[in-house]
């Protein structure tokens, strides 16, 4: 199984997405919705009509490896994701195109493209992978800090108990799938390659965090005023979301906004949308100052 390629940038700068034909490439069929695929078209009789992209979406269904792989031999094991097909009509026979033309591309998050050469047979719509779902990846983030690098994983399915995909790497790392505890570390990861911390358990986090302050229950962390600040964790015990938007006025609000991953896909929601048991939560930072 090959590596997919993928292309990492800012919200706003220029992207510039070309399609390469090598001689001798295998071109995928559209009733082929595999890794290796078959031909279609012999190489050199591509036409540019025969070029079809597709933004590829995961289905917000609420994965979970262990109780998917509980009785699974093979290790490690992976719940397959189900995904569904979209035609970008817009660059129907375009062999390039700029990620600013598609306003679906311009938003943080991880966009998923495939592309098809064809004779416009009919193209299945929904398929299901346990590893990359396509052959490319445009990733794109908010800013620089680590935030901003968890931007980078709006969209991407919630997988529980995320784990290596083989010899690709780590489901969470290749963006394919993430529980909140995956997304607050992926930051930390992006943010310092060099010294990247392992994916946690829950409990592990605390130990990689300071506590800033403790209350009875969500409700009661509201209206609190500093030292709550974007990048800091709300830890409900059950569940961890990250402080994204801190909205006036300063301190913590129903309407700040966090960034977490619970059984759809990874999004940004009011903080008053966070699941709330009635148990103690916490406000915690990493160790290490996570932006740079």
């Amino acid at each position: 199984m090959r590596q997919a390629a993928a292309l990492l940038i800012r919200q706003g700068q220029r992207a510039r997405v070309l399609l390469v034909l090598p001689d001798g490439l295998r071109h995928r069929c559209p009733a082929g919705l595999t890794v290796d695929g078959e031909d279609c078209l012999p190489p050199g009789r591509t036409q540019a009509r025969s070029v079809r992209w597709y933004h590829v979406r995961p289905d917000a269904r609420g994965y979970d490896n262990r109780t998917y792989c509980r009785t699974a031999a093979a290790r490690p094991c992976l719940q397959p994701i189900a995904y569904r097909l979209g035609e970008i009509e817009a660059l129907r026979g375009r062999s390039m195109f700029e990620a600013a033309e598609v306003p679906a591309l311009q938003r943080p998050g991880t966009h998923w493209l495939e592309v098809w050469l064809s004779r416009g047979e009919r193209l299945a719509r929904r398929f299901s992978a346990a590893a990359r779902p396509a052959s490319f990846s445009l990733v794109v983030r908010r800013d620089d800090s680590y935030v901003g690098h968890l931007t980078e994983l709006l969209g991407v399915p919630y997988v529980f108990a995320p784990t290596r995909v083989r010899s690709l790497g780590h489901q969470t790392d290749l963006r394919l799938g993430v529980d909140c505890v995956a997304l607050a570390v992926y930051g930390q990861r992006r943010l310092r390659p060099d010294a990247a911390p392992p994916y946690l358990s829950l409990a592990g986090l605390l130990l990689r965090t300071r506590l800033l302050l403790r209350a009875p229950s969500l409700p009661a962390l509201l209206g609190h005023r500093p030292p709550a600040k974007p990048g800091d964790l709300i830890h409900l015990n059950h569940h961890v979301a990250v402080l994204s938007r801190d909205r006036a006025p300063a301190g913590l609000g129903p309407e700040d906004v966090v960034i977490h991953a619970l059984q759809g896909v990874a999004e940004e929601v009011a903080l008053a949308r966070l699941p709330t048991t009635g148990r103690p939560v916490r406000l915690l930072r990493w160790r290490v100052e996570s932006v740079p």
